[in-house]
């Protein structure tokens, strides 16, 4: 069973030799401490508390996300999702980080969003986070041979080439190693720890001629990704991914 739907890269390999980065110019802000005006419980008996809910700074995520990721849509035996597409979409900002710190112009990538931290019996925490970032930069196409349909690499773009942008919600639940610990990059989480991940994104920007289009015609790219990870493995959930998308289009005449 494959239940991986995202492959992780070093934050840094996407700005390739272009940028002339030295060492890693994005190294996330320290996060900041639980808001404690923001924390509220339930009694147990006696009145002992039982659970704790903790709202947290979105930055503490988007801080926390060292790695970069292509979401993936690989073909399964069933015939299923056979168009073997991959987009990334810079969701936390590290891609955009990188063009500024090299010297290239800002993409104007936002985020907002909340963070929900419950306190759990044997010590651990269950994290809900939902983060939505816009003006995201955002690429993909083959999975197999790695050749772009959409967008250009953050080299290209800080070398003056037009970038696809869009926006995307990330929304995942899983189980962190204690209330108040540090939040890890996406792809530090076990498998295990999950409990859902869903991922949803949009852009428009250039598609290029391996598309069978002339190459900056305009375009769309979308990608979807619904993972249950607490779902039974059977059936419709047996990759544990029942719904994913990715796609490009042309668009207007």
């Amino acid at each position: 069973m494959n239940i991986t739907r995202f492959i992780s890269i070093p934050a840094m390999s996407l700005a390739v030799a272009a940028l002339a980065c030295s060492g890693d110019a994005t190294s996330p802000a320290a996060p900041s401490a639980p808001v404690a005006a923001q924390v509220t419980g339930t009694q147990g008996p006696a009145g002992v508390a039982t659970a704790t809910t903790t709202q947290r700074d979105i930055m503490d995520w988007v801080n926390a996300q060292t790695g970069e990721f292509f979401w993936t849509a690989p073909a399964q035996s069933t015939g299923a999702r056979a168009n073997n597409l991959f987009m990334f979409i810079d969701y936390a900002g590290r891609t955009n980080a990188q063009i500024v710190a090299a010297g290239g112009t800002s993409l104007g990538t936002t985020f907002s969003g909340s963070i929900t931290e419950r306190g759990l019996p044997d010590g651990t925490a269950e994290v809900h986070v939902r983060l939505h970032t816009e003006n995201a930069f955002a690429d993909g196409g083959d999975l197999i041979t790695g050749v772009l349909y959409f967008g250009h690499t953050a080299g290209q773009v800080f070398g003056g080439a037009q970038p696809g942008l869009g926006s995307c919600d990330l929304d995942l639940t899983f189980i962190n190693t204690a209330p108040g610990a540090p939040l890890p990059n996406l792809g530090a989480i076990p498998a295990s720890a999950f409990k859902t991940l869903f991922f949803r994104g949009s852009a428009t920007g250039p598609l290029r001629a391996a598309f069978g289009v002339p190459d900056g015609t305009p375009g769309r790219g979308h990608v979807v990704q619904n993972g249950l990870y607490q779902a039974s493995g059977q059936g419709a959930t047996a990759d544990i991914f029942p719904a994913e998308r990715v796609d490009f289009n042309q668009v207007g005449n």
